[in-house]
């Protein structure tokens, strides 16, 4: 019973709140909006340089700037 009381109370908050209601759920579906855009352009970005990364090939070689180290002992 105390469950369908509150939802009468919560509706009728939102019916007399009208402009909060609608700047309110405004807000969360901008907000929504931007975390699957964001996510979106994520996504495309990190497989658009996996493509890049891919079609170099296998006849690659990488020079990294630095002294090299040796490990292990000697001969």
């Amino acid at each position: 019973m105390k469950v369908f009381s509150s939802l009468g109370i919560a509706v009728k908050a939102l019916l007399s709140h009208k402009t909060r209601t609608f700047l309110a759920s405004l807000g969360v579906l901008i907000g929504i909006g931007s975390v699957i855009v964001m996510v979106a352009i994520g996504k495309g970005s990190q497989k658009e340089v996996m493509d890049v990364i891919a079609g170099m090939g296998e006849n690659l070689i990488t020079i990294n700037a630095g002294e090299m180290k040796r490990r292990g002992g000697r001969l």
